[in-house]
Order: C-alpha cells, then sequence, then structure tokens
C-alpha cells in the first residue's frame, strides 16, 4: 500500500508540473499579442476642412491657383510638406499640376487637431477659364520629430493692390526665441463677410533676426475676382519658427 501511495504521489506532483506549465500559455500569448500590438503600424490622416480654385489671366497666359485649409486627424504631429495639387477641365483631363510650381503650407508641421493652410498656382495650358472644371489635392504626412513654434504677430492689416485682385497681409512678427532665426513661415486664412473661405495669403521671412527682435513681413495671395466674389472681411494669421 506504501508503494502504490507514494506512486500516486509521485504522479500527483508530475501532474502539478504539468498544471503549471500549461498556465504559463495565455502569458505567452499576452506577451504575442503586445509585441504586434506595438508593431502596428500609426494611421496618419489629414482632412480637408475648406477649399477653393479659381483661374486669371497673367501676361496672356492663363494660371489656377488653389486655396485650403488642413487639419491634423492623427495622434501624433505630422509633416504635410509632400502636398501635390492636379488640375482638371470639364472633360476631366489633366490640364496642369504643381509637379511644375510650388505648393506653400504654413506651418509645415502640425499637431494633433491643429491647421495649416495651403496654396498653390501654376500656368493652365487652356484658353480660357470655362475649360477649367476643378483643382484637387493629395496630402501624405509623414510621422516627425520637429515642431513648429508660434510666433507672435502685431500690426497686422489686410489690404490689397492699386486693382484690388491681390490681396496681402502686412505686420511685424517677433522672434521669441533664444536664438537667432532665418526661416519663418506666415500664412493667412481669409473669409467673406458671410463666413465663406475665399483664399490664403502666404509668406515668409527669410532674412536673421535675433532674439527679441521684430521684423517686417509681406504675405501674397493669388489673384482674386471681387466682381463674382464677395469682398475679404476677416482673416486668421499665424507665424512659426521651427526646431
Amino acid at each position: 500500500m506504501k508503494k502504490i501511495l507514494g506512486s500516486l504521489l509521485a504522479l500527483g506532483l508530475l501532474a502539478g508540473c504539468g498544471n503549471e506549465k500549461v498556465s504559463e500559455t495565455p502569458k505567452e500569448e499576452e506577451n504575442v499579442a503586445a509585441v504586434e500590438k506595438e508593431e502596428k503600424p500609426v494611421e496618419l490622416s489629414v482632412d480637408i476642412v475648406d477649399e477653393a480654385s479659381y483661374t486669371y489671366e497673367d501676361d496672356t497666359e492663363l494660371m489656377g491657383n488653389y486655396s485650403a485649409v488642413i487639419e491634423n486627424k492623427s495622434d501624433i504631429p505630422v509633416d504635410v510638406s509632400n502636398i501635390t495639387v492636379t488640375y482638371e477641365n470639364n472633360d476631366g483631363n489633366v490640364i496642369g499640376s504643381s509637379t511644375n510650381s510650388t505648393v506653400w503650407v504654413s506651418p509645415h508641421v502640425i499637431e494633433p487637431g491643429q491647421k495649416a493652410y495651403v496654396m498653390n498656382e501654376t500656368d493652365l495650358p487652356i484658353a480660357s477659364s470655362d475649360d477649367f472644371k476643378s483643382a484637387e489635392m493629395t496630402i501624405t504626412p509623414e510621422e516627425t520629430a520637429e515642431k513648429a513654434i508660434e510666433l507672435p504677430i502685431e500690426g497686422e492689416l489686410l489690404t490689397a493692390d492699386d486693382n484690388s485682385v491681390f490681396l496681402r497681409m502686412l505686420g511685424k512678427v517677433k522672434n521669441t526665441s533664444d536664438t537667432p532665426l532665418d526661416h519663418v513661415t506666415i500664412a493667412a486664412a481669409i473669409y467673406d463677410k458671410n463666413g465663406k473661405f475665399v483664399t490664403v495669403s502666404y509668406g515668409q521671412v527669410q532674412e536673421t533676426f535675433n532674439p527679441n527682435q521684430s521684423v517686417p513681413f509681406q504675405t501674397d495671395s493669388p489673384w482674386q475676382n471681387f466682381g463674382k466674389l464677395q469682398e475679404p472681411e476677416r482673416y486668421e494669421i499665424f507665424a512659426y519658427m521651427y526646431e
């Protein structure tokens, strides 16, 4: 009896050891799931909040321009420098794109929920604005460690040229950082009296200015036909440095 009981106890101990090994399996599965969760790619998303596109004649050439307000819907900061704009005619044919011009955006780094202002213009190989249908923007956001830091603006004024067809923003931007700056971007989203988005006015300060110094700036917008559009009434303007 003692031998049988001893054998049973031995079997019980072995069974207990087996149970301990089985109990470790869920932990291993949890570890694998945690690793897979960590390796899951971050989803980047940027929405177009407002946009507008027009055409105008410049030295007998027909120009197309596009402006937009975009917003970062991602959970992390993104770089939105990678932007393309495509212009189409009434038949859906591509008649121009930003490959032959520059897409200006400020700021080009945006935090979650933050907005940026976009502007582009290019020449169009069509006879008249009646052949122009629309412009389409594509944004490829990228994860970034770069930061955009807002700088204070003072004395801003919304004005136009003598023919009232080119909008301008004038003002001063102050360097509130601890180092000299030689690249600051400034952009304004402009709206009419009904709150409709009209255009973006964009500019840069590329001259070096020291901490606590203020320098003048000018931003410019694409051509606006105020015979067809409501004249601008309000704006949102921001200046940014980058680090």
